[in-house]
């Protein structure tokens, strides 16, 4: 007789956009290409796992608890686990299944997060109901696809990993929630070491949008200057050596926050 199990249903208060699937982490490229439906690229894929768990015994006087054996059963194509115990005979205790095939949530999660096959392996406790397994052991086929798993998985972080830092680039999400952002600081230009020059009074102005910089004069009345106050036009603009931040050569506001 095939237990009857529903797939792939959100379980109850489960908040969708924020819940992970096995296939997500997974390896699942073949040679038909990449991004296949789980229920093609894990058909007939079923991780075991050896258990155990202890019973509290209430009515023995001669035992406070019995360890029983179970196997694991993790269906990665849709992320359903079934838990069953191998039949003793004569053990009087009843036996076969356990947990019937299902997703099952984490209790500490608040987004409903079900278990997944990274929660899975050997030396871990996983708790189902209020019941703690123990995983002491997992067969060949088992070991094999986790060892392959943390392999490609580390291999990918290690590619994810800069090897030096780029500055950053300017994205359609940094101009609509910075549209219209400007930072003002008010300056001076000490110009006074070459021939006629004084103290110059500027204006800079950060655009939070694109991170650049422009700077104007603030030319008094009657100070025999003309009247065009741009002095550095509107555009991003590299930093001197000396000048040494998260990003080099490249200007952005975390330095006019530090002068």
């Amino acid at each position: 007789m095939t237990a009857s199990f529903t797939a792939a249903i959100p379980l109850f208060g489960q908040n969708e956009a924020k819940i992970q699937t096995s296939i997500e982490v997974y390896p699942h490229a073949t040679d038909l290409g990449e991004g296949l439906p789980a229920w093609v690229a894990f058909d007939r894929k079923v991780l075991r796992f050896y258990a155990y768990f202890q019973e509290a015994v209430h009515d023995k006087r001669e035992e406070q608890y019995r360890v029983r054996k179970c196997n694991i059963y993790f269906y990665l194509e849709d992320d359903t686990i079934h838990v069953s115990e191998p039949k003793t005979a004569n053990s009087g205790i009843p036996q076969g299944t356990l947990i019937r095939r299902h997703r099952i949530q984490k209790r500490e999660d608040v987004n409903g997060q079900h278990y997944t096959v990274i929660d899975l392996n050997v030396d871990k406790e996983v708790t189902f109901y209020s019941k703690t397994f123990k995983i002491i052991e997992c067969d060949e086929f088992t070991r094999v696809s986790i060892q392959t798993c943390q392999t490609l998985r580390a291999d990918l972080k290690a590619r994810m990993k800069a090897t030096r830092p780029y500055e950053p680039k300017s994205s359609l999400k940094k101009f609509l929630e910075n549209d219209r952002r400007v930072l003002r600081f008010y300056c001076v230009w000490d110009d006074t070491d070459s021939v006629f020059g004084d103290v110059r009074h500027m204006v800079v102005q950060y655009y939070l949008s694109d991170d650049t910089v422009e700077i104007h004069e603030r030319i008094p009345a009657n100070s025999g200057r003309e009247r065009n106050t741009l002095f550095l036009w509107w555009e991003v603009y590299g930093k001197s050596e000396n000048q040494e931040t998260e990003w080099s050569g490249y200007l952005h506001n975390q330095r006019f926050l530090s002068w």
